[in-house]
């Protein structure tokens, strides 16, 4: 548990972004297979035959119809994380992997590891020739991923539990899949005081409105305080609905 509160507030300080490296061996592979498996996940380390002392580091995912392979060594990230869990074995089997469903033409997986209450932190695998990797967030849920119209972003919408309070946090972060990159959200009209890329506010709902705006709806309060969401919450939990732009710099 240490481990995992000292990775966690590393995380906090920085969203990492990890590219995939210049070496020849692409970061994720994805092979379709002939027959149905059954899903699981498994650590390989071999040793390189050229350098006794590089260990090449990979996790096997068999989801129904494919495997998806990592190589940890090209997601340090991912890699130096489990360098800090003895049982890493289990580690590996409390991690989720799920293929989403956008309609892309290329699939996009979503990987949850680093499982502490049921919560995560995700990490978004594109197993194409670039081979990209993401970091959307930590200690989170999941609740889902939406699409631009134009198909060439993806807005993710987390939720995080809150001790002792009937309500739980939420954030929204946009992924530009062109440049692999995370856009930043404007307030298109009325300045209102709270961010909603990071867990500050209940976010009741989100959608698109166009490829650049999207609508959210929250508490319908002046601050997203203790005091005024336990006042928001014993009145009905009135909400407004927002508009907030796309900047595209």
């Amino acid at each position: 548990m240490k481990n995992k509160l000292a990775f966690f507030a590393i995380l906090s300080l920085s969203m990492i972004f990890a590219a995939c490296s210049s070496d020849s061996d692409p970061a994720i592979v994805k092979e379709e297979m002939t027959s149905p498996v059954e899903e699981g996940a498994t650590l390989v380390e071999e040793t390189d035959k050229k350098d006794t002392e590089e260990t090449q580091m990979t996790i096997e995912f068999m989801l129904e119809e494919e495997q998806l392979t990592i190589n940890l060594n090209k997601i340090p990230i991912l890699k130096n994380y489990l360098a800090q869990i003895s049982d890493r074995k289990k580690e590996i089997e409390q991690m989720e992997i799920n293929k989403l469903d956008i309609q892309s033409t290329e699939s996009i997986y979503l990987l949850g590891f680093a499982k502490a209450n049921d919560l995560y932190s995700y990490l978004l695998l594109d197993p194409t020739d670039e081979g990209h990797s993401f970091l959307l967030t930590d200690r989170a849920k999941f609740i889902e991923v939406l699409p631009s119209p134009d198909k060439n972003k993806l807005m993710f919408y987390f939720e995080r539990t809150v001790n002792d309070k009937p309500w739980n946090l939420n954030k929204i972060m946009v992924l530009d899949l062109q440049s692999w990159g995370n856009k930043k959200l404007t307030y298109q009209e009325e300045v209102i005081d709270v961010d909603l890329s990071q867990f500050n506010t209940p976010i009741s709902s989100v959608d698109w409105i166009d490829d650049t705006t999207i609508q959210a709806s929250i508490p319908n309060v002046e601050q997203p305080t203790e005091q005024e969401l336990t006042n928001w919450f014993n009145t009905g939990q009135p909400i407004k609905q927002v508009e907030l732009s796309i900047n595209n710099k």
